[in-house]
């Protein structure tokens, strides 16, 4: 995606090839959302027409969701594998459909049935029905080839019965770690966990699972030999009442933001979400998400809307999704601009302030004031004060985390300061603003109108 400054907007350029003037080729899209790496059929599709330009900049051809799509690469040979969407029609002819135009021969088990395909035969065999939670294996007979599904994670629990030698998958979206998804087991020394490159096993004296494999990952197949039976249950991944149409709206926005759970006392991550709201509408919900990297949790929310909602206050609500109680939150105004970034991983949209009031100063004594008057239009004034002598770096940044300005980049005594320059060239839109020291990183976002 290019953001184009003069509409605003981000837009996709996209040039499709073809060795054949054939008509009724069929172009299919598929999208990404960035920060998670889901990937997402879409709703509309094209026919091929040589040297045809579909959209334009100022108009372009729209693109909507249609359902999640799980890909899962395949080998010449056996793969252990699982799914993590479904559809209506979950039988082997539907599900496994994209690798029948690729020649090979297929062989597919799960751990009491079996079923095979030809070209010749088409499909044998009493495996007829897939499903979450189960593993299964796939051997191709010929070439590589990519499985591919459009389907809608699980709106109620998953449970799986396990005990010696039980074939799993994992329904979710990201991967999670084992000792987490595992928790519910009574698990005892020499367990073992496998998928089709490493294996884990259960050391007593360690509460842990202890090997090379760490996380359950989408797509993949496992085997679990516990000696104690028991449940895992593999928590929905949407949330009744709380769903997006995604496809009923043209623009989305995103929210990087953080939640202090003890601020609320709950005490769990795993039982929240974030859901966004415009006039009362739900338009984007979060699960919490670990980013190892800060050793925190995270809560990305990708919120819809359409043209008449631009510049309307979104609020947030924290969810426990296992009691029902809700909290309202109190981070800064967020406002539904197009595309704009509220958040990074590393500087974090704050859902929940404290119940004091809100200051300014940060870690140290340093401080970053918000701009005035905001929105700007000519010229604005950033303050900030230092708690000591120090290198100061003072840089703006658009939507896309690109670096707009450094309004300075020198030494700078202890105390208060401020910085007023001109933002009559900078395009109409949102902005960060960022000071940096070798001691310390804040940002806050300003509006140019």
């Amino acid at each position: 995606m290019e953001f184009i400054p003069g509409l605003n907007k981000h837009v996709a350029f996209l040039t499709v090839y073809s060795n054949s003037i054939q008509q009724n080729q069929d172009i299919t899209f598929r999208f990404w959302y960035a920060v998670n790496g889901i990937e997402y059929g879409a709703v509309e599709s094209i026919e091929f027409d040589v040297d045809a330009l579909v959209g334009a900049p100022d108009n372009p051809f729209l693109l909507h969701p249609l359902g999640v799509l799980q890909v899962i690469p395949l080998n010449v040979g056996w793969n252990w594998i699982s799914f993590n969407v479904e559809d209506a029609d979950m039988s082997r002819e539907r599900v496994f459909e994209s690798l029948l135009a690729s020649g090979n021969d297929l062989v597919v088990k799960s751990q009491t049935k079996i079923s095979e395909y030809s070209a010749g035969t088409g499909w044998q065999g009493n495996l007829k029905d897939l499903e979450l939670g189960a593993g299964y294996f796939i051997h191709l007979s010929d070439v590589v080839d990519t499985l591919k599904l459009v389907g809608f994670p699980s709106d109620h629990d998953i449970t799986k019965s396990v005990g010696s030698w039980t074939w799993i998958g994992f329904p979710r979206l990201n991967p999670e770690p084992v000792n987490a998804v595992l928790s519910d087991l009574n698990p005892s020394d020499g367990d073992v966990l496998k998928n089709q490159y490493g294996f884990s096993s259960y050391t007593n004296s360690q509460s842990s699972w202890i090997g090379n494999v760490t996380f359950f990952n989408p797509g993949e197949g496992y085997k679990l030999n516990v000696a104690n039976s028991g449940v895992i249950t593999y928590g929905a991944s949407r949330f009744d009442g709380y769903e997006v149409i995604a496809s009923e709206y043209e623009y989305n926005m995103n929210v990087t933001g953080s939640l202090d759970i003890s601020l609320i006392g709950e005490k769990k991550h795993d039982d929240m979400i974030i859901a966004a709201f415009i006039d009362g509408t739900c338009r984007g919900v979060a699960e919490a998400e670990y980013v190892p990297a800060l050793g925190e949790y995270r809560y990305y929310v990708l919120l819809y809307s359409n043209r008449e909602d631009f510049l309307k206050p979104v609020t947030f609500k924290a969810i426990n999704i296992d009691s029902g109680d809700e909290y309202a939150c109190n981070g800064e105004l967020v406002e539904f601009i197009p595309d704009a970034l509220n958040g990074y991983s590393w500087a974090p949209y704050i859902f929940l302030s404290s119940t004091t009031p809100v200051v300014t100063l940060y870690e140290d004594g340093y401080s970053l004031n918000q701009n005035k008057p905001n929105p700007a239009v000519l010229e604005t004034t950033i303050s900030y004060g230092l708690p000591k002598q120090d290198q100061v770096r003072i840089s703006v940044y658009n939507v896309q985390g690109v670096l707009v300005d450094v309004l300075l980049d020198e030494e700078q005594n202890s105390g208060e300061h401020s910085i007023t320059f001109s933002v009559a060239d900078y395009p109409i839109g949102l902005y960060f603003y960022e000071l940096k020291t070798p001691h310390v990183r804040l940002t806050k976002k300003m509006m140019i109108k």
